[in-house]
């Protein structure tokens, strides 16, 4: 009876009747909807509500509490992911209502779950990097390594990613809470990223020093970024370094002194662009590394060891003050000649503190050479704190950076792949770099602060020479911030004007700054302070560069501008990228680089 009105109702009332259930099925949609949305953000509440607790046992060194964490951080962001592709919220984040904001979700969810997935392999680790011991079986557990080296590789391209994809949310007229929880997000990953690349290249290049390809005997140098040179600074102290299959064994030590003492260096590798400019400064110790490319002047390196006749090297390692500092933060507090050198204070003592204690040069380089053999005496017992190394690479603000070279080739062609080598390429393209050499035979680079900004073009084409060419400006300014008093007369010293017997302002720092020109650019205008420079040059690598040369008293400044015509297509007619990249060498401050490219085809 009740089914034979239901009917009839139907039929005497249909409009009514599909407007009715269309209101419910919507209801009913709208409802599931909402408690799909609402299951998203739970789970990511959830997370949040995590941050406190992993800040936590993370500080109390509760690593098993940890790893929990991060378990549950992990189930809660797949959660989150999961909610977000169904298609009830992917539709809902259309919607005009609150649509932004679903969508804004989504996104968050996505990045979450990413995040967390690439960082569960370190949750597994955690347990053997809580620790300060990599070791195993007669050295670094090379497989603990080589896990630690792809973990972190995951995280870092994880980090850059979803920093990528939230940021722009941040622009969004999103509501209060959510955009406020995206900014401090946001902020966070964009912190996190420079960090972790700081630490990827010494997670990378672990196991290659470790002798994973075979035996390797490695001279290590110290160079003094204080004392610039186009791939890092003068050569100080050494250490040869034999490694096998993740053991390390400290061969021998010195300092640039037993190195000056003879013999000279063999300038075989150097090319002749440079051997025409320099001469004989290419033959010394103390002033032969003034190739931009680190593969040559390691090579130089390699081969004048090698010519005294002692344990041959077939590579080398390039630290600075600052990667000093990150092998310090991982193998703990260095202790020499009664004085105790705190990770985070290592890029001071070595660049200004150290100058201060010892005013002996010969004693001075005693210590850092002490200091760099206990470094790696360290490591060779297998001691290695992760968590203190990122710690410090997310606090660093140094512009240093690890450099290898090898002689095996394959080798050398991974080291390049991943960003390790140093090398300049010789390749087409809008790349240009800027080095900068100490002609002052002093430290104050400590005080040096580079900054360079790389503009290129819109492309003209002349159809009549069928030539496509972009033009290419790169600015740079040179400031000297060192104090015109305080510091020791080694630190401050003018060599070239103390040979001459002449006065010079206590400070006052003398440097060639070098621009390197794109592979085939036409040189145009270079200006020095707005008024017209003329420049000495060479060429590397099949790029042409100039030399400014820059005297600055203490606070003062100098700008250089380099303008020339670059070519927008390679010799086989391929068009090239339209934005430009411009790189610089280890230095101690962080320099502002900034470019730009007009874009647009060759048409």
């Amino acid at each position: 009876m009740k089914k034979n009105r239901f009917t009839a109702f139907v039929r005497r009332h249909p409009v009514r009747f599909w407007i009715a259930t269309g209101v419910l099925v919507v209801l009913v949609f709208a409802g599931y909807t909402v408690s799909r949305v609402i299951s998203m953000g739970l789970s990511l509440q959830s997370v949040a509500d995590l941050t406190d607790q992993i800040g936590e046992h993370a500080a109390d060194g509760d690593v098993d509490a940890l790893a929990a964490d991060l378990r549950l951080v992990r189930k809660h962001t797949t959660d989150a992911a999961n909610t977000s592709g169904e298609w009830t919220v992917v539709l809902a984040s259309s919607q005009p209502v609150y649509g932004r904001e679903i969508s804004a979700l989504r996104v968050v969810s996505t990045s979450a779950s990413d995040l967390s997935r690439a960082a569960s392999p370190l949750v597994e680790l955690l347990p053997r990097l809580a620790s300060d011991d990599l070791s195993g079986s007669g050295g670094f557990d090379l497989a603990l390594v080589k896990n630690l080296e792809s973990a972190v590789g995951s995280l870092t391209t994880a980090v850059n990613a979803s920093s990528g994809r939230l940021a722009p949310l941040t622009e969004e007229p999103l509501v209060a809470p959510l955009h406020d929880r995206l900014v401090t997000l946001t902020t966070a990953l964009e912190a996190a990223g420079p960090g972790l690349e700081r630490v990827t290249p010494f997670v990378e290049a672990l196991p290659v020093i470790l002798g994973v390809n075979g035996k390797r005997t490695w001279f290590v140098t110290m160079q003094n970024l204080t004392e610039a040179r186009p791939s890092g600074g003068l050569l100080s102290a050494y250490v040869i370094l034999g490694a096998d299959n993740g053991k390390l064994d400290m061969i021998t030590q010195g300092t640039n002194d037993t190195l000056v003492a003879g013999p000279s260096v063999p300038d075989d590798a150097m090319p002749d662009g440079l051997k025409s400019l320099w001469g004989e400064y290419l033959n010394s110790w103390l002033s032969m590394n003034l190739s931009a490319d680190f593969p040559t002047n390691a090579q130089v390196i390699a081969d004048g060891w090698n010519e005294r006749g002692e344990q041959k090297v077939d590579g080398v390692i390039s630290l600075g003050q600052g990667t000093v500092q990150y092998l310090a933060a991982a193998v703990g507090p260095i202790t020499v000649r009664n004085t105790t050198i705190q990770p985070a204070d290592m890029v001071q003592y070595l660049s200004v503190d150290i100058y201060k204690q010892f005013t002996d040069p010969v004693e001075k380089d005693k210590v850092l050479a002490e200091i760099i053999a206990q470094i790696f005496d360290k490591l060779s017992s297998g001691q290695f704190n992760v968590q203190s190394l990122v710690s410090e690479a997310l606090t660093s603000q140094n512009a240093d950076y690890l450099q290898l070279w090898s002689t095996d080739a394959a080798e050398q062609m991974n080291l390049e792949n991943a960003g390790l080598s140093g090398s300049l390429s010789d390749g087409y393209g809008p790349h240009s770099t800027v080095r900068v050499i100490n002609a002052g035979g002093n430290k104050l680079d400590a005080f040096l602060q580079l900054d360079a900004d790389y503009q290129l073009g819109a492309c003209v084409v002349d159809e009549e020479v069928n030539s496509r060419m972009r033009t290419g400006t790169v600015t740079v300014t040179v400031t000297n911030n060192a104090p015109a008093s305080g510091l020791p007369p080694y630190m401050t010293g003018r060599v070239e004007l103390e040979e001459l017997g002449l006065d010079y302002v206590v400070g006052s720092n003398h440097s060639y700054i070098e621009v390197y020109l794109p592979r085939e650019a036409v040189p145009d205008v270079f200006t020095y302070d707005g008024a017209d420079a003329f420049l000495s040059s060479g060429i590397e690598r099949n790029h042409e560069f100039y030399l400014f040369d820059v005297d600055l008293d203490p606070g003062d400044s100098a700008e250089l501008v380099a303008t020339w015509q670059e070519p927008a297509e390679d010799d086989r007619e391929n068009a090239l990228p339209s934005t430009p990249t411009l790189s610089m060498q280890p230095l101690l401050n962080t320099p502002t680089v900034t470019t730009f490219g007009t874009g647009g085809s060759c048409s």
